[in-house]
């Protein structure tokens, strides 16, 4: 398996569809609650951004057997974009798998990720035709 530091663009389109994206809210609540990150300001927004390229950094780190270069972090720039939910979730995807490295499986913020991605996956597909005419049960 290998490992990328992804670019600013995908933490960009997660840190914009959690922050902005339809039923959000009780994520932007426990992410508040949990790392007190506000994404309702651009600040919280970059911050958000920097502790997502935080872990990124330290999953790829770990499989190549490097040093963390802060210097990563101090070169992300947020900005605002329109994102579908289907994108978010691609992109989220991307990044959660390039961070699957060393014990990073143990970060509750990995996994707390993990459960985000499984969340819009289910608001993706419970939208959908199909779901609605499946049984319930």
């Amino acid at each position: 398996m290998s490992s990328y530091i992804v670019d600013n663009k995908t933490i960009n389109k997660i840190v914009n569809y959690i922050a902005n994206g339809k039923d959000m809210d009780f994520h932007q609540r426990q992410i508040k609650e949990k790392y007190n990150i506000d994404l309702k300001t651009s600040l919280g927004c970059k911050l958000f951004g920097i502790k997502l390229l935080d872990l990124n950094t330290s999953g790829t780190c770990q499989r190549y057997k490097e040093q963390k270069n802060t210097a990563v972090l101090a070169d992300y720039k947020y900005e605002l974009l329109i994102v579908s939910r289907v994108q978010a979730l691609k992109a989220l995807s991307c990044f959660h798998y390039q961070c699957a490295e060393g014990d990073i499986f143990e970060d509750s913020f990995y996994n707390y990720l993990e459960g985000l991605k499984g969340s819009i996956a289910l608001d993706i597909v419970s939208d959908t035709l199909e779901w609605n005419n499946a049984a319930w049960g």
